[in-house]
């Protein structure tokens, strides 16, 4: 199954998973599962879906199947339960797995597909990470820095095409394709980072003795968070 952007399932992932719990065939047959009643129309694409694992395996809280499953078929949690598949909850369950894993070990193997141009395209797994955001309880920038994580989060938010109007006339446009060109290019250290910002959020290093030198709100944390002092350790302070 693809995005309406998108070319038809023959296209190809790039790049392809070198060792996954998931393989590629097990790919096509939840893509093949998902594009039969009663899922087809309403699941989101694998792109979307894996921007929403993506999402959910950084974030930080955990968020129950009973909660992602129907956001990701797109049924009413609320309902009456469907009877599902095992082999669409069993791809599912392993898809999401093999995400988690790729987060934890800095493999970010991105499911994207070609446009009608012929050009990756980004909009559709990055509006599924920000889907992602709003099915966990937490409020990612309630839970952080407001500033910092709009900052952190803003390729994606350009990248999937929800920058609003009033924020994207500002660019003139071989600014806003210099843009997004950047945002492409930077998106895995983009989500790399946002990664790296939630473990320190979940896992704070122990809060360290000051031996040497006072250090300034501006300079960075010794813990070498590679955030500020005054956003870090600092902020007691």
């Amino acid at each position: 199954m693809s995005s309406p952007s998108s070319q038809p399932p023959s296209s190809s992932p790039c790049p392809e998973s070198s060792s996954s719990v998931i393989s590629d065939d097990d790919l096509e047959r939840l893509d093949e599962l998902l594009s039969e009643p009663p899922y087809a129309e309403r699941a989101l694409p694998l792109d979307a879906m894996q921007g929403v694992f993506y999402a959910l395996a950084m974030g930080p809280d955990e968020v129950p199947e009973s909660t992602w499953m129907p956001a990701v078929l797109g049924t009413d949690p609320d309902g009456e339960p469907e009877d599902m598949p095992d082999e669409v909850a069993d791809l599912l369950r392993r898809f999401l797995a093999e995400t988690a894993n790729d987060v934890r070990e800095g493999r970010l193997d991105l499911l994207l597909y070609e446009n009608r141009m012929r050009r990756l395209d980004y909009a559709p797994w990055c509006g599924g990470f920000l889907d992602g955001l709003d099915i966990a309880d937490t409020d990612w920038y309630e839970a952080a820095d407001p500033d910092e994580m709009a900052e952190l989060l803003f390729p994606l938010v350009v990248l999937a095409g929800d920058l609003p109007d009033a924020e994207r006339k500002r660019y003139k446009p071989d600014e806003w394709r210099d843009l997004i060109r950047n945002c492409e290019e930077g998106l895995q250290t983009t989500l790399l980072a946002l990664r790296d910002y939630w473990n320190v959020v979940k896992s704070p290093p122990p809060t360290l003795r000051r031996d040497g030198p006072k250090v300034g709100r501006n300079d960075p944390c010794p813990c070498g968070s590679g955030r500020k002092f005054k956003q870090c350790h600092g902020k007691s302070e």
